[in-house]
């Protein structure tokens, strides 16, 4: 089936198109196609991959504890980071901003699936592509199934197509 040709478009364009795409997978999935043990989220983090932001407290004891218990809860303190100033491509900005749609099972909320639409960002550079690869190589060691899906052409990283390059990955990992 013909696509468009996403690799004509700006970075934050796909992001639009990728998003939009993931809501649109996840509401099919939740709508009747998947079994009714299984729900399908819209997810930025999955599978051990950490947040952006973090938020640290603590709790501190009361000096003058109420009826009940309990201490206060206070934000922690860090120390002011020593900012240094980055330049990252547009590809790779919204790469790490995307969103995979991950189907969990409604008894204890693990991870059974995981849809995986490519971004521009995962093979804009060897690192991105490492990633990219790695991820895809640990999901699958933790037997969730996933499905790729890659609107772009193969480049020198992946000559074969994104498939072929995992294959590869798995084989001699």
């Amino acid at each position: 089936m013909p696509i468009h040709d996403w690799s004509r478009v700006e970075a934050g364009i796909f992001h639009d198109f990728h998003h939009a795409w993931i809501e649109e997978i996840k509401r099919s999935l939740n709508g009747g196609l998947l079994p009714d043990r299984y729900y399908a989220m819209a997810e930025q983090q999955a599978a051990g991959y950490g947040p952006d932001v973090l938020t640290l407290q603590t709790i501190e004891p009361d000096p003058e504890p109420s009826p009940g218990g309990g201490g206060k809860t206070t934000t922690a303190t860090l120390v002011q980071p020593r900012a240094t100033f980055i330049y990252q491509t547009d590809a790779e900005f919204y790469r790490r901003k995307k969103s995979t749609v991950v189907v969990r099972h409604v008894s204890d909320d693990r991870i059974i699936a995981m849809v995986e639409v490519v971004s521009p960002g995962n093979k804009a550079g060897s690192n991105a592509f490492r990633a990219f690869l790695d991820k895809t190589c640990d999901l699958l060691e933790h037997k969730i199934h996933l499905l790729i899906l890659d609107l772009f052409p193969p480049t020198r990283r992946d000559p074969r197509g994104i498939h072929s390059a995992i294959w590869k990955e798995l084989k001699e990992g």
